[in-house]
């Protein structure tokens, strides 16, 4: 009975739809973001040279002291893109000495902490996707709170003690998802998603 209780619980409802929609809005950033990303990591273009010994260079948590020139030259380029240059960066998430050849190892520096064994964006959830269009500049988004306050949104659902939110705040995060859409209406498929979110809010 009790799980009969909880299944009919209206706030716990609310709480799968949001996540439902968190899942829908992932899908369609995946492929987005695996392209973009690999044109940010052409317009980079730093090349290892042929000769080159094999790099050793590694990062701890949050720090990374570049042991070799190509390194110290891609951490430039990678801070001088980032929009939390002066605050909390996961270098460790990355393994620097695949900087150049490996275009998610650099997209990686620009998401939260927890990141080192993913392979791609098809690994990662929306928090992370959404975290890297907030940290790197190549995205360039017009009115980036938008994204902001999605990533608020999801921490507040997956903090939420008991699972459940209410209903004036699943009607809130429905229009800060449509919000966050307006700014990507050039992903394929997220707008039209974006009204199947709506369909699942109601």
């Amino acid at each position: 009975m009790a799980l009969l209780a909880r299944l009919n619980c209206r706030e716990y409802k609310n709480w799968m739809k949001a996540g439902q929609c968190l899942l829908m809005l992932q899908s369609r950033l995946q492929g987005y973001i695996d392209g973009e990303m690999q044109r940010f990591h052409r317009q980079l273009g730093i090349k290892a040279p042929r000769q080159r010994r094999r790099c050793q260079c590694r990062a701890r948590g949050k720090q990374f002291e570049p042991g070799c020139p190509v390194c110290a030259e891609w951490k430039e380029l990678i801070l001088a893109h980032h929009n939390n240059r002066n605050g909390e960066i996961y270098w460790g998430n990355s393994n620097p000495s695949l900087w150049p050849t490996h275009y998610w190892e650099v997209a990686k520096v620009y998401m939260p902490r927890g990141q080192a064994h993913i392979r791609g964006p098809e690994q990662c959830d929306a928090a992370a996707l959404l975290n890297l269009i907030n940290n790197c500049d190549y995205f360039n988004v017009p009115n980036i709170s938008r994204v902001r306050e999605i990533i608020k949104c999801r921490n507040e659902l997956m903090h939420s003690f008991d699972m459940t939110v209410s209903t004036p705040w699943l009607a809130a995060f429905g229009q800060k998802m449509y919000d966050l859409v307006t700014e990507f209406k050039h992903v394929p498929g997220l707008v039209r998603e974006c009204d199947k979110m709506q369909e699942v809010i109601a």
